[in-house]
Order: structure tokens, then sequence, then C-alpha cells
């Protein structure tokens, strides 16, 4: 009998790329045309590595590639990963202008996040910082309230249109319930509506609406 230390050389996950990279063409089964496909790989690819992961997924055809900090974002660019990456969870704004270089997609709840996002990207004159809105539907962790969603939008797109590299790119949520088919439904009507209304602005804004 070894020791502990020589046990666990003997524990190792296989991970099949080829499963990975089929598994894109079979979600894409079940989305409607144009469609985009995120794959999240936070947390290491949840243990299994992710740079195996992400390369095996952006051969399978994914559009973009969720993680949970900007590490993970930096190591997938170093490694070679051209996909836009999403960052799910909190990132330093203070390096807004590194991820817009990067093509790295932060995801946003707070005005004070804005805020500090565009002092950082202040003298920057390359491609837009694109964020995404994260809405707190029922789980109460990070995002913003429904109702707070489309004054974020119009904060991001006012600081747009006076000149500074910043888009609202998409919105996000993480469902609480995914299992409870009547919560779901109700989340799904909610986020439908602050859809809705981020829309709008975001309309009225790029097409030099009031201001």
């Amino acid at each position: 009998g070894g020791d502990a230390s020589h046990a666990k050389a003997l524990t190792w996950v296989e991970v099949d790329a080829r499963a990975l990279a089929n598994n894109v063409a079979a979600v894409r089964r079940f989305l409607r045309p144009g469609v985009a496909l995120c794959c999240v790989i936070k947390g290491n690819a949840f243990g299994h590595g992710l740079i195996g992961a992400a390369t095996a997924l952006t051969k399978g055809g994914a559009d973009s590639l969720g993680v949970d900090s900007l590490e993970e974002a930096l190591s997938l660019r170093a490694a070679g990963i051209s996909l836009p990456v999403i960052i799910l969870y909190f990132s330093d704004p203070g390096a807004a202008a590194t991820m817009a270089e990067l093509r790295i997609e932060p995801s946003v709840w707070d005005l004070g996040w804005i805020a500090a996002a565009a002092i950082a990207l202040e003298g920057y004159q390359g491609e837009p910082l694109h964020v995404h809105l994260h809405v707190d539907s029922g789980l109460g962790r990070e995002g913003c309230l429904p109702t707070e969603a489309a004054a974020l939008a119009a904060a991001v797109e006012t600081l747009a249109r006076n000149g500074t590299a910043f888009r609202v790119r998409g919105m996000a949520t993480h469902l609480c319930c995914p299992r409870d088919q009547d919560k779901s439904r109700a989340n799904f009507a909610l986020l439908q509506r602050v859809r809705e209304e981020v829309s709008s602005i975001l309309r009225e804004g790029r097409s030099g609406g009031a201001g």
C-alpha cells in the first residue's frame, strides 16, 4: 500500500474532446436559427481543464465562452483561444481597456462599475468594451434588480454617445429554479419585459435619439 500522495497520482479524469465538440452540435439542434451559443467553462471547466475544454468547444462551433473571472479569460487568450469570452461574475473595472482590446466581455450590474470602467477607458481608442447586463431574476446572488436594467443600459448608451468606447452586447440571468416550470415561465415573462425596455433604450440611443 502506497502513501496518500501516490494514490492521488493514480487518480485522473478522462474527457473526450470529440464528445464535447459533438455536444455543441447536439445543443444547436434545439436552438432557433441565428441564436448564438455560449458554452460555460467557468471554474477551470468545472474542474475538467479550461484550455482543453475551450479548444474542443471552439472546434465544435461555439459562438462564445463563459468564464468566472478575468484571470480565466486571460488564460484563454494566452492559449490562443480567439472566441468572444464572457465573464459571468465580477471583474475589475480598472481593466476595462484590456478587456476591450482582447474582446473579453464583462457582466455588469452596478452603476458604480460602469462609472469606474468609463474612467479606465479615457483615452482608449480601440474596439468598444462590450458588456452584458446581468439581471437577478430570483437567485439573489449577483445581478441588478429587473427594474434597474434600463438605467444601466441608458448609462452605457450615454457614455457611448459621448465618445466612450462602451457598448451593451446583451443581457443575462441565472435562473433560480430551472426545474420549477411555473417559476421559470414567470421568470421568462419578466425577462422578456426587461429585454423590451432595454432594447428600446438601445435602439433610441443608436439612432441618435434623445440625449
